[in-house]
């Protein structure tokens, strides 16, 4: 009754206003069960959700990024072999990661190897977004995306990283060039910009994160607002790393940070994107981090509803001192981290489909948090779920086309939580917790999550 429901909304949306586009690619019908079946942009547009996704991947797959692809060889005189190799892309494939970005590997100095890694990440299964230091001056000369024809036409070809933690007197520029970009390709491919943190200057607000001469006063809000509001852009990636010093502490804006992303990107209709802290920076004021914490950076942001999980960094970059910030070091072999993000990957790949599809309607916080949730994005219950009790726990409440979802995360880093979800009813749930699908049934569900892991319940 509620899918036949649905599809009378959503005529009658489609009657009123015109269809948003969503997504990257061309429409396509889901496959369903019958006529009454909608198609992927009725449900959006009923559902009020949106995502983006690489067509070479397909759009039940969320995007899994990194910072930063293997080096091309003596980048900066660090007198480096070449390290675009067909093993250390199935290493980076391996780990779950399906979309890395450039850095050192330019098109001007190394085009031959340019194009060598765009074949591996297609051998793989990869996308690859290319560092290209003359596509800013395409958004004055859109003719100029002749130059970038020998990339842009490879298979694996996702998109480019244009700049990152830019200030807002760049944001004039990008405008331009997302014009022109969208008329070059029309969309399916990702004009990837990274966006400053909360805890960023003013000064790094208004000139990027460098720091600049120009002067005025700007909030964070106003930031995130004027950006989406003159790049108009297809998503809003962000890193936040909250884990620094040497007593653990935790950047207690955490969650506000979602938070202010979350509420502006959902006005716009775009999706937001994540990067989660992955190791240390010796010489700097973060420190090591534990399976725990990267757990909890990236199911706490799939709580809030993130569409797309990036990690700083895959490859240890050359300039950061020591040799633990990444899933591998300088030389590409494989760190402690390595292993947290087979297993933290292995759980995306299980529950994409459901969350890239969902509309995440607030957040129900049982117990203690590290870091304060915004009094505005809490709820008391959700559709069947009246009440929650037990250990520390951040339950996410989603619209999954017809169904009802929640994604549950252990919200310490100290502590296991049990956690019992408490009906009005009995329901019928399917679970995925730890990439292992699992079923439960009656007017309560029990959990077991241990510190900084999520589960996936969605009810039938």
């Amino acid at each position: 009754m509620k899918r036949i429901f649905l599809i009378l909304i959503a005529a009658l949306c489609i009657a009123c206003f015109a269809l948003p586009v969503f997504g990257c690619a061309p429409s396509e019908n889901d496959d369903g069960d019958g006529g009454d079946t909608m198609t992927e942009e009725e449900y959006q547009h009923y559902g009020a959700y949106s995502y983006y996704y690489y067509p070479q991947l397909g759009r039940d797959v969320m995007p899994v990024g990194a910072w930063c692809a293997p080096p091309t060889p003596n980048y900066g005189n660090f007198g480096n072999p070449n390290y675009i190799t067909d093993e250390n892309y199935k290493t980076m494939a391996q780990s779950g990661i399906n979309s890395i970005y450039a850095l050192y590997d330019t098109p001007v100095n190394h085009p031959d190897l340019i194009l060598q890694a765009l074949d591996y990440a297609d051998k793989y299964n990869m996308v690859y977004l290319a560092r290209d230091l003359r596509m800013m001056a395409a958004s004055e000369e859109a003719d100029l995306f002749e130059l970038f024809e020998d990339y842009t036409s490879k298979p694996a070809y996702g998109g480019n990283l244009i700049i990152d933690e830019p200030g807002v007197n760049s944001f004039a520029a990008l405008a331009s060039l997302k014009v022109n970009w969208d008329r070059e390709f029309g969309g399916g491919k990702n004009m990837y910009v990274n966006l400053l943190p909360l805890y960023a200057s003013e000064n790094q607000l208004l000139n990027g994160a460098a720091g600049g001469s120009e002067g005025g006063k700007i909030t964070y809000e106003e930031y995130v607002a004027r950006y989406l509001r003159e790049v108009r852009p297809d998503l809003f990636s962000f890193d936040y790393y909250p884990f620094n010093g040497k007593n653990k502490n935790i950047e207690q804006d955490f969650y506000k940070q979602l938070s202010i992303v979350k509420r502006r990107v959902e006005q716009a209709n775009i999706p937001f994107w994540i990067f989660a802290q992955a190791g240390f920076f010796d010489g700097g004021d973060t420190r090591k981090i534990e399976e725990c914490e990267l757990q909890w950076q990236v199911n706490a942001a799939l709580s809030y509803g993130a569409k797309g999980i990036q990690y700083f960094n895959y490859w240890h970059a050359l300039e950061i001192p020591g040799n633990n910030c990444g899933f591998v070091d300088r030389e590409g072999n494989k760190t402690y981290i390595y292993d947290y993000g087979v297993r933290l990957n292995k759980q995306i790949a299980a529950v994409d489909g459901v969350l890239m599809k969902s509309a995440n309607r607030g957040v129900m916080q049982v117990g203690q948090s590290p870091a304060p949730i915004p009094e505005e994005d809490l709820l008391t219950s959700y559709e069947k779920l009246t009440s929650a009790t037990g250990g520390d726990a951040l339950i996410g409440c989603f619209d999954y086309r017809d169904k009802t979802a929640y994604y549950v995360t252990a919200n310490s880093l100290t502590d296991d939580a049990d956690v019992t979800l408490n009906f009005a009813g009995k329901v019928n749930a399917t679970l995925i917790q730890d990439a292992k699908e699992t079923k439960q049934s009656g007017n309560t569900l029990t959990l077991s999550i241990p510190k900084g892991e999520g589960v996936l319940i969605v009810i039938e």
